[in-house]
């Protein structure tokens, strides 16, 4: 994942555009994009991107589509993502997710890598920029250090 970043910022460098722009980010903003992992297979199939302002609340919207949305309880949830087989599972059934919501959503796909407690999202969309998320995780449910890098 550090090789990808690398060739990036070289790209960029190339093209005179310079590297992303950092922006340091409160936790709870609605800007700031988090992955939250499944605890049981039960609870939902995949990973589930949410909004900062949606890291506080009890119950989290999932949408399965084509099903109508859930509301899933946050208590069957984790940031702390699951070991690397069953995470590259649900970041995947997350992808395909993406690709059925079509029309709906503005994203192409997600990437997502964590080192000790430092988690990175690069979510991609359509009109080929893309953003990094970084945060770290404290606490479940309890980040510090957030910040987005954005190509926009």
């Amino acid at each position: 994942m550090m090789r990808y970043i690398a060739i990036l910022a070289a790209a960029f460098a190339l093209l005179g555009c310079g590297e992303p722009r950092r922006n340091p980010m409160p936790a709870d903003s609605a800007r700031m994009r988090y992955l939250l992992f499944p605890l049981t297979p039960e609870t939902a199939d995949r990973a589930i991107i949410i909004g900062g302002d949606e890291l506080v609340r009890d119950t989290i919207e999932y949408h399965p589509s084509p099903e109508p949305a859930r509301q899933i309880a946050k208590t069957m949830l984790s940031l702390r993502p699951p070991p690397p087989e069953q995470l590259a599972v649900c970041v995947d059934n997350l992808n395909r997710q993406i690709k059925r919501w079509g029309d709906d959503t503005d994203f192409e796909r997600v990437a997502f890598s964590v080192t000790g407690n430092t988690a990175k999202l690069h979510v991609f969309y359509k009109n080929r920029k893309f953003s990094v998320y970084s945060y770290e995780i404290e606490d479940d449910f309890t980040v510090g250090n957030c910040s987005v890098y954005d190509s926009l």
